[in-house]
């Protein structure tokens, strides 16, 4: 098994200044003062260097106009927050996956040149994993959710279904399979590769040519935000979003964030038909609880 970690290209903007309020003193909040700010964007330029356009590029000239604006009409109490309202506008780019941030304040300390402020914040997206076990999956469901929250953060768990084995396969147990939803920097690949690959190795599961055997733990990265990638690693959406026991689960996750919903709508596809297979209330409520 092999990372797939990405170095994303970075964006700088040195020495960026503006005159505001801020400081908690009474003279503080009488005129405006200066500060210095220094942005670090991360973010994947590969498409902007082959084409050489703007529209391919974070447009930092946009970007330094929208900061001067709120910064020039701002009035806060610490560097801290203008830090951190800084980053919250530089990551309305959806192109920005992390953004560091620092604001100097000169003279804010006597004897001192001056004090300064460095946050970091990294975006992260939503992505849905299909879950599935037919070897002890009472025990290698949970199992896998506990190693997946050491590992990114589970917003969300789908109704958990049983199904019956693909392919008419004899003698094997049912399936138990659901979808989780989380919150994660990582990009696709580094989550499954890096995460979701490690936790089945954890589990025990043993790969084969047959994607019907059994297994101890399956785990799979369904959708990522709205990202459309054809590349025979990392097929997003994935295939099985075609079936009735992953459709339903990723669907029902959806419903409680309509923007999320509507920007993977065109993904979706119609509902297929059949059912995702019989409820399982006692395991879906014994998941979430520990969410």
């Amino acid at each position: 098994m092999t990372s797939r970690r990405h170095s994303p290209d970075q964006i700088h903007i040195w020495d960026l200044r503006f005159r505001c309020i801020i400081g908690i003193n009474e003279e503080e909040r009488r005129e405006k003062q200066d500060v210095g700010i220094n942005i670090t964007l991360w973010a994947d330029l590969q498409k902007a260097c082959r084409s050489d356009r703007i529209e391919d590029t974070v447009d930092y000239k946009a970007l330094k106009k929208q900061i001067l604006a709120m910064g020039e009409q701002s009035q806060f109490n610490l560097i801290e927050a203008l830090a951190e309202r800084i980053a919250e506008i530089c990551l309305q780019d959806r192109r920005v996956s992390q953004v560091r941030v620092s604001v100097e304040k000169p003279a804010a300390l006597r004897f001192a040149k001056a004090v300064a402020v460095e946050i970091v914040r990294v975006r992260t997206f939503a992505a849905f994993v299909a879950v599935g076990s037919n070897l002890d999956p009472l025990i290698n469901i949970p199992a896998a959710l506990r190693l997946l929250q050491t590992q990114t953060q589970v917003t969300g768990c789908s109704t958990f279904y049983q199904t019956e084995p693909l392919g008419g396969a004899q003698g094997q147990a049912p399936f138990v399979n659901g979808v989780w939803r989380i919150a994660t920097p990582l990009s696709p690949l580094d989550v499954k590769y890096d995460v979701l690959w490690r936790i089945e190795d954890r589990l025990g599961r043993v790969w084969t040519q047959d994607r019907c055997a059994p297994r101890t733990i399956d785990l799979d990265l369904i959708l990522y935000e709205d990202i459309v990638s054809p590349r025979p690693e990392l097929v997003l959406p994935h295939p099985d979003l075609t079936r009735p026991f992953v459709w339903v689960p990723v669907q029902e996750l959806l419903e409680a964030d309509s923007d999320l919903h509507d920007r993977v709508k065109p993904l979706l596809g119609a509902a297929p038909a059949g059912s995702p297979g019989q409820r399982l209330e006692d395991l879906t409520q014994r998941l979430r609880r520990t969410l």
